[in-house]
């Protein structure tokens, strides 16, 4: 169930991880920052199938929330819904901040220095807990074969063009003579 596919103009905002108890809970590892997710009278769509649940009773619980869905009664339900992503339409998601990116805006983006020099595509972005780092396959004629890995920082990301999908960025000194 967890490969399931979301639709296109959706963000993920949680991942069910299994069933709690025998009246249909659900622990969910949260994967949004607004809190508001998951309040109940909150509509989240399941990939699998695709349909819509409605949060009844939200609780904390180890790191994670307890949920109890109204469309969803006993244990051998939320059994099934075990590894499904829950997400909202991106139209219920506000824009980002100016210069904050989506993550699927980034990815697949083509980077090139500031002279001009393509370097690859943006493969992932990680995130590291101070900044996010890009993780760039190299283009093949650059010689390098390990990933690129730039951090997402004023001093690297120059210029962030996510309509025509090109990342201008600073190389520091030896970062890519080293990889060679």
């Amino acid at each position: 169930m967890s490969g399931s596919a979301l639709p296109g103009d959706h963000f993920v905002v949680g991942e069910i991880q299994r069933a709690h108890g025998t009246r249909g809970e659900v622990k969910v590892r949260v994967l949004s920052d607004n809190a508001e997710r998951f309040q109940p009278e909150s509509q989240l769509a399941v990939t699998c199938p695709p349909f819509t649940l409605t949060v009844q009773h939200v609780r904390a619980h180890k790191g994670a929330l307890l949920v109890q869905f109204a469309e969803i009664a006993t244990r051998t339900e939320a059994d099934m819904l075990r590894g499904a992503w829950l997400s909202v339409a991106e139209s219920a998601v506000p824009a980002p901040d100016p210069g904050s990116y989506w993550i699927h805006d980034i990815i697949g983006c083509q980077v090139n220095t500031e002279e001009g020099r393509p370097l690859g595509h943006v493969q992932q972005v990680l995130s590291t807990g101070a900044n996010d780092v890009y993780e760039i396959k190299p283009d093949a004629g650059l010689g390098v074969t390990p990933p690129i890995l730039l951090p997402a920082t004023s001093e690297v990301i120059r210029d962030v063009d996510t309509t025509r999908r090109i990342i201008t960025v600073r190389l520091l000194p030896g970062l890519i003579e080293c990889m060679a």
